[in-house]
């Protein structure tokens, strides 16, 4: 009786798993892997593309120059003028002191003039007054 039950198991277990012997059967090699190569080509042009778009955004946003991240409230860049491709005027503030610093990629950074009295303007305003404002102090100090 035993060796009946074992048989009649085993019968029903093949039986049972005969379609999905035949399912895998029919499976083309095609089939078999969800994912093509041409699907795995797309998706790292994807990411690449991503990642480029990333590393180029950062780019402009460094070289605009136009947000600041410093959160320091005793040291702020004030105002800048570009001189030349690679060559800028920075108007920044250390604590209560006004300094007018040179950058450029040959000379480093130079201190140009500590200011004596502090200049007010209006960072919303535009960068004509601080333009207007650098030029008047330049012309003041040449004469």
């Amino acid at each position: 009786m035993d060796a009946i039950c074992r048989k009649m198991l085993v019968s029903l277990l093949l039986w049972l798993s005969m379609p999905i012997m035949a399912a895998e059967k029919a499976v083309t090699p095609a089939q078999a892997s969800p994912v093509n190569a041409g699907q795995v080509l797309q998706l790292l042009t994807a990411l690449l593309g991503i990642v480029a778009l990333i590393v180029i955004m950062a780019w402009l946003v460094r070289r605009s120059g136009r947000i600041n991240i410093n959160t320091r409230k005793d040291f702020r860049i004030l105002g800048m003028i570009p001189m030349g491709a690679r060559e800028r005027i920075v108007l920044m503030q250390l604590g209560e002191q006004q300094l007018l610093i040179g950058v450029s990629q040959q000379g480093g950074i130079r201190t140009l003039h500590v200011l004596d009295k502090n200049i007010e303007f209006d960072p919303g305003a535009g960068g004509t007054g601080f333009q207007d404002k650098l030029k008047s102090l330049l012309d003041r100090r040449r004469s």
